[in-house]
């Protein structure tokens, strides 16, 4: 209880072997377990409660949330008394000119159909959504706008943004700004 410098656990491994291994792992293998946390940590003071330095060249952070009807989400964060700042936040001040995302959904099942890769609630009266961006652009660049929608060439042939207001008629938007393909 009076740590001042060190470690209360270190843990260290130097070994070249590429078997894949787990250094640590957790198992909770009764499901009737509902309410075990496999990892619990505490932070009372203003720093970081958890925190990965991956600096090899992949994931850093992997979930693999195998509920079919997870109640919440596969990640949830509850902020409750936020004052100020962000929930979560994806920061980046790389240099790169090459073409990356910051923020990258996929649903890669077609039958999915129900599926909604964003969906943003807001109960009080602030925006549901704010773009802002700053482009140094000099002259008119259609890829340099603060919102670019691409459709892609597949089955359906229309791509746009719809906009489907509380009681509206089904799979068809009370308004609708796109553009229809030939296909």
């Amino acid at each position: 209880s009076s740590l001042t410098s060190g470690s209360i656990a270190y843990l260290y491994s130097n070994s070249s072997s590429t078997t894949a291994r787990k250094l640590v792992n957790i198992i909770n293998d009764n499901a009737s377990a509902s309410d075990a946390v496999g990892l619990n940590v505490q932070q009372d003071a203003a720093a970081y409660a958890a925190r990965l330095d991956m600096n090899g060249n992949n994931t850093a952070l992997f979930i693999d949330a195998e509920g079919t009807t997870i109640s919440g989400a596969g990640i949830d964060i509850q902020a409750d008394v936020l004052t100020s700042g962000s929930a979560m936040r994806i920061y980046s001040n790389s240099l790169e000119t090459g073409s990356f995302n910051l923020l990258h959904l996929v649903n890669d099942n077609t039958l999915a159909t129900g599926a909604n890769l964003l969906y943003v609630h807001n109960d009080s009266t602030g925006h549901a959504a704010v773009l802002s961006a700053k482009s140094l652009q000099t002259t008119p660049n259609k890829l340099s706008t603060t919102l670019y929608i691409a459709g892609t060439s597949g089955a359906d042939k229309y791509s746009g943004i719809g906009f489907t207001y509380q009681g509206g008629h089904g799979n068809e938007p009370a308004a609708w700004i796109g553009h229809e393909t030939n296909t």
